[in-house]
C-alpha cells in the first residue's frame, strides 16, 4: 500500500507541469498557424436578428403564433425582444423560419438571449425542412429568469433544396400561462 501511494503522489506531481507544457505548445502552435484560440470569425453567420428594424419591431420573415413585442431586452439588445406565449394545448407560441443557401455537410449553432417571465419553459429548436417536412435535431430547453444566452449545436447534411429550420418556442400549456422573451438570434455554420 506504501510503495502505491508513493507512485500516486510521484506521478500527480509530475504530471500537473507536462500538462501545462502540453498546453502551452497547443496553444503557440495555434497562434502560429494563424489558428483562432478564442472568437468567432463572423463570416460564418448565416442568419442574425435582433426583432427590430429602423427602432420598431418586427418579426418580418418568421411564421409566428401568439406573439408580440417587450421592451425588456439585453445589454445591447436594442430596443425590442420577441415575446411568445405558450398556448393552450394543443396550440404553440412560437416563432420559425428556414434560412437557405447551404448544401452538402455541416455543424451548426443556433444562439438566443432568452428571458421566462412566471417560470415557463422554452426552446430552441434546429432542424432542417425536406420540402414540405420539417424534421427536428436537436432542442435545447430552458427556465432562466434573468437574460441568459443559449445554444443548440448539431450537425446537418442539407440536399440541394433543403434549408435549415430554426425555431423559438414557448411550448403549451393547460393551466397558468408565461411568458418567453427572446433576443439576439443568431445562426452560424461552425464547420
Amino acid at each position: 500500500m506504501y510503495y502505491m501511494i508513493r507512485k500516486y503522489m510521484y506521478m500527480r506531481k509530475s504530471a500537473g507541469p507536462f500538462t501545462i507544457l502540453l498546453l502551452l505548445v497547443g496553444i503557440a502552435a495555434c497562434i502560429e498557424n494563424g489558428s483562432k484560440v478564442s472568437g468567432h470569425d463572423d463570416s460564418n453567420i448565416l442568419f442574425q436578428e435582433s426583432f427590430e428594424k429602423d427602432d420598431q419591431p418586427t418579426h418580418e420573415s418568421w411564421n409566428v403564433a401568439l406573439a408580440s413585442f417587450n421592451e425588456d431586452t439585453p445589454e445591447d439588445g436594442g430596443g425590442w425582444a420577441l415575446e411568445l406565449k405558450p398556448g393552450w394545448v394543443p396550440q404553440e407560441g412560437f416563432a420559425e423560419r428556414c434560412v437557405n443557401g447551404e448544401t452538402g455537410p455541416g455543424i451548426y449553432r443556433l444562439t438566443a438571449c432568452v428571458k421566462n417571465i412566471h417560470n415557463g419553459k422554452g426552446s430552441l429548436m434546429l432542424g432542417y425542412c425536406s420540402g414540405t417536412e420539417y424534421i427536428k435535431k436537436k432542442v435545447a430547453t430552458f427556465n432562466v429568469e434573468g437574460w441568459t444566452t443559449m445554444s443548440v449545436t448539431d450537425s446537418l447534411y442539407l440536399q440541394p433544396g433543403d434549408q435549415i429550420w430554426i425555431k423559438l418556442s414557448a411550448g403549451t400549456t393547460e393551466v397558468v400561462t408565461w411568458k418567453i422573451l427572446f433576443d439576439e438570434v443568431k445562426l452560424e455554420k461552425i464547420e
